[in-house]
C-alpha cells in the first residue's frame, strides 16, 4: 500500500490519492461512531427492558438493530480481510 502511494505521488497523482485516503478514513471514522451509538442504544434499551423502564417491544427493536449493526461490521471486516489476502498474494 505504501509503495502504491509512493508511486502515485511520484507520478503526480499524490494529491488525488491523499484526498481519497482522507475521505475514506473520514467515512470509516463516521461509520465507527455510528456503530458505537447503535450498540450503546441497544445496550441501554436492553437494560431498560429488563428493569421495566423501556417497553419490551422497543427494547427488542433496539437490540435487533444492534445485532444487524454487528453483522454488518463483521461482513465488512471479512471483505477487508479477504481483499488484503488477495492483494498480499499478488506478485509485484
Amino acid at each position: 500500500m505504501i509503495e502504491l502511494a509512493r508511486l502515485a505521488v511520484s507520478s503526480g497523482l499524490g494529491s488525488t490519492v491523499t484526498d481519497g485516503l482522507a475521505k475514506t478514513a473520514s467515512h470509516i471514522a463516521e461509520a465507527g461512531s455510528d456503530f458505537t451509538k447503535v450498540l450503546s442504544a441497544g445496550e441501554a434499551a436492553a437494560i431498560g427492558g429488563v428493569t421495566g423502564e423501556v417497553p419490551i417491544y422497543q427494547a427488542i427493536e433496539k437490540v435487533l438493530e444492534a445485532e444487524r449493526a454487528v453483522q454488518a461490521a463483521v461482513t465488512i471486516r471479512d471483505k477487508i480481510v479477504s481483499a488484503y489476502l488477495e492483494i498480499s498474494r499478488m506478485q509485484i
